[in-house]
This record gives structure tokens, C-alpha cells and sequence, in this order.
């Protein structure tokens, strides 16, 4: 075996353990999202194939026999194959994350019939030897027609650098450098490969620009999780700050102090609801995954039986539910009713009426918390009064990528409407209708 077989094999191989290397890397990193990490496992698999059929091909030349003749064919073709496919991976990942309302139609047909091009063009060379020619020693030799099949790869790799810098500005800084890594070192090793013969730099630089793109991409989406997950843990504890009234608690004890004087059966009730309340508080807050929906409804009864010793007949409920079976962040409901009671029978008017109403629209979960109380304007939500409305609504679309919607006036009430997205198992049916007042 020659120094410049050697050298080849050497790269083969080498891509080789990479690509394992990568599949590895991608298989293990946690934060990954669904989208990246589908992409790279196809990327480091088609890698993989391209990086074996180099080696198989080195390993296989000048070797007698039809059989081998045959093995050599299919392991040229598909090393000729591989990198516009590589090519055509990395630019539909690209569109992906520049287009996701796939708006950029003429894109991905421009992607779609370069592949079929250049594999049309692959398999008229089968034939006649428009690329390379495998002579009756099991020998490879380039034909004139070679460059041609850098044709679609290198029209490929000219359009994703046009969409790089079109597009920039929708690339955070290092998915920008990751794209460029990849497209642009590949395209370097296929010039160099037109006019060095022999020497197989395509297979090695691919492989170590899809390593390179890969480290990137999974430092930036490292960042970006754990960015939101102190987003997230400031919005628990400004969530467990909103949750220290003091008010509520002072006027609570005073209620059960009379209670105890008044009606001790009474007050050992309440005192076990707001011992319930206090409980389901404390867990809720240390929640850091999506709770079921009767938790909360159960925490939100808790704090009602608790309010309705204050307010007595001033404060109805009514439960209508009719859809329990999804997740929801906790503490999303129990701050919408309270903040239901703050504003409206808390402010000293006259009786208060709110309503609890779930249901299934669609694969959809939909909670709605209603009240005739005086109503405000929604765009008071910015003002700090309203902290604990923006904390469940940011937490509802970090969490579940839930919905919060607010409509109301002054003087005719509130409707407060989440929206949890697919939270409806397929094929459920809607719990029965019932309806109960607190």
C-alpha cells in the first residue's frame, strides 16, 4: 500500500471514530432540542456512511474479482452521493430554524433539485464513466467530466452562504459561526480536491466541520436552557414572595380566634383548610415540573373555604367543570381566583360571584375564570399591582407554552382564559357536565 492510500485510509477511519464520537455526543447531551438532535444524528449517520464507503473503497482497490468489482462500484457511489446529501442536511436545518413558517417554498425546492440532479448525474457516470472509470484491475482513475460533480454540491453551498448573510440577523452569534464552519470549510476541501489528486481532504474536513458546527450548536442551546432556567427560578421566587401576604394570614388568625370563642366546631374546620392552604402552598411553589389540574383545583377550593370566613355570603363560587385531565403549572389557577377576590368583593362591594369553568376545545385544555366584580383595564397588567398576572403568564408559556388572556372593562367584570396547548389525550372524552356552588 502507497503512502497516498495510506494517508486516505488513515482519514477514513478517522471519520470513522469521529462520526461514533459525535453520534455519542449527540445521543448524551440533555439539551439538545427535538429538532437539533434529530438533525445531527441524521448528519453524523450520513457522515458515518460517507466516512466508511472512503475507507471501504481505499481498502478495496486493485483487489481481483466481479465481486469486488461490484462492492467497489456501490462504496464509489455512495461516497459520491454522500456530501450533496450532507449538503442538502445542513440547509434544510438551516431553513428550519430561518423559516419556520416555510415561507422560503423556492429554497427548499432549489435544495430538492440539486439532490436529483446531482444523482441523475451520478447515475448516467455509472455508465459512462462521466466522473471516474473503475478499470478491469479494480483501479479508480478520475474522468475529465470530475469537476462536474462538484457542480451541485458547490451551488448548494453558495446558496446557504447567500442565506447566511441575507438572513443573519435571525441567527443567534454562534449558530451563525456554526453555519459557517460547516459550509464553508467543506467548500474549501472540494476547490483544494479539484486540483489535488490522490489526497482525499472532502472526508476529514466534513467530519471535523460537523464536529465543529455540533459544539456550537449545543454550547448556544446549552445557554439559551440554562438562561430559561433562571428565568424560571426567578419566577418561583418571585412567585413565593407574592405568596407571603401577611394580611391574608393576620386576618385569617383573627377569623379563627373569634371562631374559637364563637363556633369552635367552625374553627377547627378552617383551621384545617388553612392548614391545607398553607401545605398545598409550600409544594406548589417547590414544584418545578407541571402538576395535574385536580391539585390545583383542590389548592384553589382550599384558599375559598379559608376567604368565605371573611366575606360569608358576599363571595359565590361556582365550579363548572367539565375537563380535568391535563397539566398546568401550579399555582396558576388559585392566584387567577384570588386576584378574582382582591379586586372585587376585597375592594368592599357589594356580592361577588366567580366561576370556574374547564373544558376541551380541540387537543386543547381551556380554563376560564370569570366575575362580575368592577373589572380594570388589561393593560394595567404591566403595572406592579398585577405581578402575580404576569408571573403566571410567563410561566405558563415557558412551562407548557400555555396562554393567558385577559378580557375586561370597568364595571362589567372579568374573564380570564388559559389555554393549554395538546393537553387533551387522544381519544378522551369530555368529563360530564356538573356545576356546584361554594
Amino acid at each position: 500500500m502507497n503512502t497516498t492510500a495510506l494517508f486516505n485510509l488513515t482519514i477514513g477511519f478517522s471519520g470513522i471514530f469521529l462520526c461514533l464520537l459525535g453520534l455519542l455526543q449527540v445521543l448524551v447531551s440533555p439539551w439538545l432540542d427535538k429538532s437539533a438532535r434529530r438533525y445531527f444524528l441524521l448528519l453524523f449517520s450520513v457522515l458515518l456512511a460517507f466516512a466508511a464507503s472512503n475507507a471501504a473503497g481505499q481498502l478495496m482497490r486493485g483487489l481481483p474479482g466481479g465481486g469486488w468489482r461490484a462492492a467497489l462500484i456501490a462504496s464509489n457511489f455512495l461516497e459520491f452521493l454522500s456530501p450533496l446529501v450532507l449538503a442538502a442536511i445542513a440547509t434544510r436545518y438551516l431553513l428550519h430554524i430561518l423559516d419556520p413558517e416555510r415561507a422560503m417554498a423556492g429554497a427548499r425546492r432549489a435544495v430538492t433539485a440539486l439532490l436529483c440532479v446531482h444523482a441523475a448525474l451520478l447515475l448516467v457516470s455509472q455508465f459512462t464513466g462521466l466522473f471516474y472509470v473503475i478499470d478491469q484491475a479494480n483501479i479508480y482513475h478520475r474522468s475529465p467530466g470530475y469537476p462536474l460533480s462538484y457542480v451541485p454540491g458547490t451551488a448548494l453551498l453558495l446558496m446557504d452562504m447567500g442565506l447566511l448573510i441575507r438572513c443573519r440577523e435571525r441567527l443567534d452569534r454562534k449558530e451563525r459561526l456554526a453555519f459557517w464552519i460547516y459550509f464553508a470549510v467543506p467548500f474549501a476541501a472540494m476547490l483544494a480536491q479539484i486540483f489535488v489528486y490522490g489526497f482525499n481532504f472532502v472526508v476529514l474536513a466534513t467530519v471535523l466541520a460537523a464536529l465543529a458546527m455540533d459544539m456550537f450548536i449545543l454550547s448556544e442551546q446549552t445557554g439559551r436552557y440554562l438562561r430559561q432556567e433562571r428565568q424560571l427560578s426567578d419566577m418561583r421566587l418571585n412567585l413565593l414572595l407574592s405568596q407571603i401576604r401577611p394580611h391574608f394570614i393576620f386576618n385569617t388568625l383573627t377569623s379563627i380566634y373569634v371562631l374559637c370563642r364563637d363556633d369552635p366546631p367552625r374553627a377547627m374546620e378552617v383551621i384545617q383548610d388553612f392548614s391545607d392552604y398553607l401545605q398545598s402552598n409550600f409544594t406548589a411553589i417547590a414544584a418545578t415540573d407541571l402538576i395535574i389540574f385536580p391539585d390545583e383545583l383542590r389548592h384553589t377550593k382550599a384558599y375559598l373555604a379559608v376567604e368565605s370566613i371573611r366575606f360569608g355570603d358576599r363571595l359565590t363560587v361556582v365550579y363548572d367543570i367539565k375537563h380535568t385531565a391535563f397539566r398546568l403549572p401550579a399555582l396558576t389557577l388559585q392566584p387567577l381566583v384570588e386576584n378574582a377576590v382582591k379586586y372585587g368583593v376585597g375592594k368592599g362591594r357589594g356580592p361577588e360571584q366567580i366561576v370556574i369553568r374547564t373544558d376541551a376545545e380541540g387537543p386543547d385544555a381551556v380554563l376560564r375564570v370569570e366575575d362580575n366584580g368592577p373589572g380594570f383595564d388589561p393593560a394595567a397588567i404591566d403595572d406592579a399591582e398585577h405581578v402575580g398576572l404576569r408571573n403566571v403568564r410567563e410561566r405558563l408559556a415557558r412551562m407548557c407554552g400555555g396562554t393567558l388572556e385577559i378580557q375586561s372593562s370597568p364595571e362589567f367584570g372579568t374573564t380570564v382564559t388559559v389555554r393549554i396547548p395538546g393537553a387533551r389525550p387522544a381519544g378522551e372524552k369530555n368529563a360530564p357536565f356538573h356545576a356546584e356552588m361554594l
